[in-house]
């Protein structure tokens, strides 16, 4: 038996499962190649372990047209295909958030998109703050979500009728899944790895990018608390690290 205990008729008898991340202008890198690269990782390892030599999983990149799309960091990607177009081989379908979720939920063409394509996808997931554009499609309603720490005050000022968990690294209700501030994306991915192929696959893809298989403790590590940091005595300092 190989190392991730997946057999090769389990592959062949398994159909390919299209992710499509959808990018737009201001678009977070990391949240797009972060679970991107998890994928692509997934489709590596089975890959080198000589059980299939084609993709488990067809990555797409999705724009509103072929165009580069820069993103916060200035770095351009190249899309694959336009979300304009005719789309239902789609299993999982991946928005990424942006520094200003403000300016993407203005795009009614993609949130009315991303509503439409959300009945046709096994999966819908958002990361970061592109929860707020699948909360603006009203599908996040009475579902329990997270988004980014430092969005999660304006997320519910917005969107009152959605159950934010803004600790969380990712959440999934149902259908829908929703991890927490930029990286966070990478976990969700991983989980969606692990259910579809495993946990040694997915251990192996964790391993391999150096990061945690499951990322111990919830988002209040990295935020809010460290706020509190400033103590000036450095007996309290010591005691707060």
């Amino acid at each position: 038996m190989n190392q991730f205990s997946i057999t090769k008729q389990q592959i062949d008898n398994s159909p390919v499962r299209s992710i499509a991340i959808v990018a737009y202008p201001g678009v977070e890198a990391i949240d797009l190649i972060g679970p991107m690269e998890v994928f692509n990782f997934a489709n590596l390892g089975l890959q080198s372990e000589g059980l299939t030599s084609k993709p488990v999983y067809q990555i797409e990149v999705l724009a509103k047209d072929e165009n580069p799309i820069t993103t916060l960091s200035g770095l351009q990607i190249v899309p694959t295909n336009c979300y304009g177009k005719v789309l239902d081989h789609l299993d999982t379908l991946i928005v990424p958030g942006g520094a200003d979720p403000e300016v993407a939920v203005k795009d009614a063409e993609l949130v009315e998109w991303i509503y439409n394509h959300s009945k046709k996808v096994r999966r819908l997931a958002s990361v970061c703050t592109g929860a707020f554009m699948v909360a603006k499609s009203g599908l996040l309603d009475g579902r329990r979500v997270t988004t980014h720490w430092d969005f999660s005050s304006k997320f519910r000022v917005q969107y009152p009728s959605v159950q934010l968990d803004p600790d969380r690294i990712f959440v999934r209700d149902g259908p829908i899944w929703s991890s927490g501030g930029i990286t966070s994306g990478i976990d969700l991915a991983l989980a969606m790895v692990e259910e579809d192929w495993g946990h040694s696959l997915a251990l192996f893809i964790a391993r391999y990018l150096v990061v945690f298989l499951k990322r111990p403790g919830g988002q209040s590590q990295f935020s809010a608390y460290l706020k509190t940091d400033a103590a000036s005595r450095q007996d309290i300092r010591g005691l707060q690290a």
